[in-house]
């Protein structure tokens, strides 16, 4: 977890640029918390990866979505099949544009 504080402090940073709002800066300092680290370069190959979520869904760990959405950075969706699935949210976008894929 030695990572989490400098994706903490490019998150602040978001936010002292206006690029986030507050909530947006708890709701993703939250989400650094209850992330594994060993998933971050996943979520941020979800987010960049242009095809539909139900075809990333079958790429990557179903465990590796269960972390994401634990931390809200993905949403868990249900079908009217029975099926379950992932969709990208605002948070995850925000989080991998301004904190994982930020070169400052």
């Amino acid at each position: 977890d030695i990572h989490k504080p400098e994706l903490m402090a490019k998150t602040f940073r978001a936010y002292l640029e206006g690029k986030i709002d507050s909530i947006q800066l708890q709701r993703i300092n939250f989400g650094i918390d209850r992330v594994f680290n060993c998933n971050l370069p996943e979520l941020r190959k979800y987010y960049l990866m242009d095809t539909p979520d139900d075809v990333a869904h079958d790429v990557l760990e179903p465990m590796v979505f269960q972390n994401l959405a634990d931390s809200g950075f993905v949403d868990l969706t249900a079908g009217f099949g029975g099926g379950v699935g992932t969709a990208k949210n605002e948070l995850g976008r925000l989080f991998v544009e301004y904190v994982l894929c930020d070169n400052q």
